[in-house]
């Protein structure tokens, strides 16, 4: 491979220097032709050879173009002709030409090499932008493929699940949303969800979304939305702002979660203590019933037992007047005793002060002693009190 490499490079020396010998050749003839022709001066035209064997052969070449132009321009066309000599006249004028055409040469190969390098610029940068390119169609092909997996997650996601550019309007909803609504994607872009909260719900969810919107904050709140069938359900709706590395929000994603059953539930457990807390007042109701009946029923009790009494002792043969008397007198207190009992009653019914005064605490106990009588003798019970005299008077609400 190294002995083709070198048999390669040099055939194309030969033929790049061979090229140089050939332009200036053609130069020469032609000139001599022009000259003798029109009798003026030609010699511009081995500058051309000089140039074009630097722009085609390279450095070399071209200064090898212009040595043999300096030659034969000194062996054909300066006198003596056909012969090599350097008078001192021509001198400035060879030096001139060969500075010329070695200037000729050296532009043509800059000017070559710069179109080289150029070309090899332009080549090196197309290739980047293809590969460029390239890998950009890569990727816009991976973000397309990636965002069609993940349209495809969000549309098996058992939620509705929408996104909002950074004004709020909406962009997006995936099909599990629509089809609840029963609308199409055109009809939900912009602010087209509005239509679909109801009434009572409607200034107090676009209020609170443009606040979160203005404010860069999480947006969450319950809300009723008409679904496809007519009907309106509660759903928990929440979003959340997707910010940039700088803080700026590009995107907003939000969800909505269906709550009717939890909204039922709570319903039906608000149901449940309201009932309760009715059935706690009549079973309060009924346990007042019964303390006011119990209450009443002494009193009652004694004026019958001692109304029984006062018809003895007027039955009695003679009359004791005296006892019936007495008899009459504990009716009238018992009497008192149940009003007062009705009226402390309504006192608490009405949440009146209770009406404390001193009194004696002995005095209690006989009305008491008193009050079961009655019941004491159905029962054949007896009830013996030892009390002490000279209490001090206690203060409070005798009849309670």
């Amino acid at each position: 491979m190294r002995a083709s490499h070198t048999a390669q490079s040099e055939s194309s020396a030969i033929w790049r220097y061979g090229l140089a010998v050939a332009l200036v050749v053609a130069s020469l003839s032609l000139t001599l032709f022009l000259e003798s022709t029109f009798s003026n001066r030609f010699w511009f035209l081995f500058f051309a050879a000089v140039m074009a064997a630097a722009w085609f052969g390279g450095s070399g070449p071209g200064v090898l173009a212009a040595v043999l132009s300096m030659l034969a321009v000194d062996y054909f066309l300066l006198p003596p002709f056909n012969r090599l000599t350097l008078r001192i006249r021509d001198l400035p004028f060879l030096v001139t030409f060969a500075a010329c055409a070695l200037a000729a040469a050296r532009i043509a190969s800059s000017l070559k090499q710069t179109q080289a390098s150029l070309k090899q610029a332009r080549d090196e940068l197309e290739a980047r932008v293809e590969e460029r390119t390239a890998e950009l169609k890569k990727s816009n092909e991976a973000l397309r493929e990636n965002e069609r997996e993940l349209r495809l997650q969000t549309e098996v996601i058992a939620q509705q699940i929408w996104s909002a550019l950074p004004d709020g309007s909406f962009e997006y909803c995936n099909e599990r949303l629509l089809t609840y609504h029963g609308c199409s994607m055109e009809e939900m872009r912009g602010h087209g969800f509005a239509k679909f909260i109801h009434p009572d719900d409607r200034e107090r969810v676009l209020n609170a979304w443009q606040e979160a919107i203005l404010r860069g904050t999480v947006y969450d709140l319950e809300a009723r939305q008409l679904g496809g069938d007519g009907k309106y359900r509660w759903f928990l709706i929440r979003g959340l702002p997707l910010r940039d590395a700088v803080g700026r929000i590009t995107k907003w994603y939000g969800t909505n979660t269906d709550i009717e059953g939890r909204k039922q539930a709570e319903q039906a457990l608000q149901n449940s203590q309201t009932e309760l807390a009715r059935l706690s007042r009549i079973l309060t109701m009924g346990e007042l019933t019964t303390s006011i009946a119990h209450e009443v029923n002494q009193p009652l009790a004694a004026v019958v037992t001692n109304a029984d009494a006062c018809l003895r002792w007027l039955a009695a043969e003679p009359p004791n007047l005296n006892k019936a008397r007495d008899s009459l007198g504990w009716i009238i207190q018992e009497g008192n005793r149940a009003s007062e009992v009705i009226q402390r009653i309504r006192d608490l019914s009405k949440r009146a002060a209770l009406q404390q005064a001193f009194f004696e605490i002995n005095e209690v106990i006989r009305d008491v002693g008193r009050l079961l009588g009655a019941e004491l003798g159905r029962n054949h019970c007896v009830v013996q009190t030892d009390l002490a005299s000279g209490l001090p008077r206690t203060l409070g609400d005798r009849v309670q």
